[in-house]
């Protein structure tokens, strides 16, 4: 708990202001002019978000992220270092005066979870949302704790699939996880609204503060660049495809990555108003020494004042902000115009193709690269494109059965799919997905992206051949080697039998 006396001389208001802990895990508190702030000024010198206050071992530390600056005891506040609080301090933020009089620092803060083996994210889980945060005027972040609470692990750039019950209805969507790891008793998504997304538009104007969505599965997803970091990354992003961007800047800046790694940011919008995470990147960039940040317009609007690069990312662009890009590992992430070329520009630039990892989202993709999950915090139609060759699980032979037989036909008619949990069959149209056979006999397969990107839909092939139709990005060697398939890109060979 920390209690300030307030003044704002300007206007002459006066008063007392406390700071608690909402809920047990609470570490962190914001200061600023935006209504998410935990203690919200007003005044036009005030930033969105001006200051934040952490909770470090039982002591209080004051860090400011503002673009104007903080005075502490009648000096500025370098956004390269921390302050201890105590009581007595003078905080200056714009017009308003904070006087601390009163820090206490809970006996237990960081964890009250219900048993040692809730500590691990491993099953379904239901998220609590605390705090809605527009970060412009068509995207939010939404934070989530977890009930029964767990500490959240994943790596940095990982997604999670989330079930939504609209209406009755029940959808699965994949978002990327825009937080980072290192705070682990909390999670965010940032959703940029889309014309006539269904889930996007719903979340913007129905969802609110308080109400709970359901986490299908632990996160996945290879678009990471943990555990073994580079020691130059370039990272380049487009609009709302910054946020997987977000959570590996924000793992960085929490384990003072920088000391040992080189790091680029390069981020496109349209307008200066469609730039989101720009205070905290700016504020990231002011105390990482080895973080450089360019931020670029492509359509400026004439009314607002912009002195920063515009246009869009180009190999001048590159050799400007990173003439040494071709040392470094480059993660990619936006929508797939940007993507498609980006990588064109960097394989006509002789880029070595193996530092490279993209996450693309809205219409047809490339397959990737490297074996990534292109996943997007937008509502959006997840289209990728046919692969030049159909590809079998693993190129294996057929898999035999639990029991030894091989997969049944109907009086040697046509071949089947035996659902084996089910105890339904169907005519193996090879034609036909695993999911659309299913769905045709009501047999029940989680399903969220329906392009094989996602990964909802794995299930074990027990029997039989399938091909996938594109590459299943979201399965690894070691899944197809153990038989899973995924039932939305899998189209029988045959007669085969499958554990739904």
């Amino acid at each position: 708990m920390i209690r300030f006396q307030s003044a704002n001389f300007k206007r002459k208001q006066y008063g007392q202001v406390t700071l608690v802990q909402r809920e047990s895990y609470q570490v962190e508190w914001t200061l600023g002019r935006s209504d998410a702030c935990d203690l919200q000024l007003d005044g036009d010198d005030i930033s969105r978000y001006h200051a934040r206050i952490k909770l470090t071992n039982g002591a209080f530390y004051l860090f400011d992220t503002s673009t104007n600056g903080s005075l502490v005891n009648g000096e500025i506040l370098s956004p390269q270092h921390r302050h201890l609080l105590q009581v007595g301090d003078k905080i200056e933020i714009g017009c308003t005066t904070l006087y601390v009089e009163e820090l206490q620092s809970p006996e237990t803060h960081s964890t009250e979870l219900a048993s040692p083996a809730q500590s691990e994210w491993t099953t379904d889980l239901v998220l609590h949302c605390y705090r809605i945060v527009s970060e412009t005027p068509d995207t939010k972040t939404f934070w989530f704790t977890s009930e029964p609470a767990i500490l959240f692990s994943y790596q940095p750039g990982q997604f999670i699939t989330i079930e939504f019950d609209i209406q009755g209805e029940k959808t699965l969507r994949p978002y990327s996880l825009s937080s980072s790891p290192t705070r682990p008793h909390t999670l965010c998504i940032t959703v940029k609204r889309v014309s006539g997304g269904r889930i996007s538009n719903w979340l913007h104007d129905e969802f609110k503060v308080g109400d709970t969505l359901k986490a299908i599965g632990s996160p996945r997803g290879t678009f990471t660049c943990v555990p073994t970091l580079p020691p130059k990354l370039l990272f380049l992003s487009a609009g709302s495809g910054i946020t997987p961007m977000m959570s590996m800047v924000r793992y960085l800046y929490d384990r003072g990555a920088d000391a040992q790694t080189d790091i680029v940011f390069l981020y496109s919008a349209r307008t200066q108003k469609d730039l989101i995470f720009y205070s905290e990147l700016n504020a990231i960039a002011a105390q990482m020494k080895r973080f450089r940040l360019m931020i670029t317009l492509s359509r400026p609007e004439s009314d607002l004042s912009w002195s920063g690069y515009t246009g869009r990312i180009s190999q001048h662009t590159l050799q400007l902000v990173a003439p040494d890009f071709m040392d470094r590992s480059v993660f990619v992430c936006g929508p797939d115009g940007f993507t498609a070329s980006v990588k064109t520009m960097l394989q006509s630039l002789e880029f070595p193709m193996d530092q490279y990892q993209q996450e693309s989202f809205g219409g047809k993709v490339e397959a990737p690269v490297t074996t990534i999950n292109p996943f997007a915090t937008v509502d959006t139609d997840f289209q990728i494109e046919p692969s030049p060759q159909p590809v079998n699980v693993a190129n294996s032979p057929v898999l035999p059965s639990k029991n030894g037989k091989k997969p049944k036909s109907s009086n040697g008619a046509a071949p089947v799919v035996e659902f084996t949990r089910s105890q339904l069959s169907a005519p193996a149209n090879e034609e036909m997905t695993l999911l659309e056979i299913a769905t045709q006999q009501g047999v029940p397969i989680r399903s969220g992206c329906q392009a094989g990107v996602c990964g909802t839909c794995k299930i074990r092939l027990a029997n039989g051949k399938v091909r996938h139709d594109p590459t299943p990005a979201a399965l690894t060697q070691t899944e197809q080697d153990n038989g899973y398939v995924l039932a939305c890109i899998a189209y029988p060979q045959g007669a085969i039998e499958i554990e739904a």
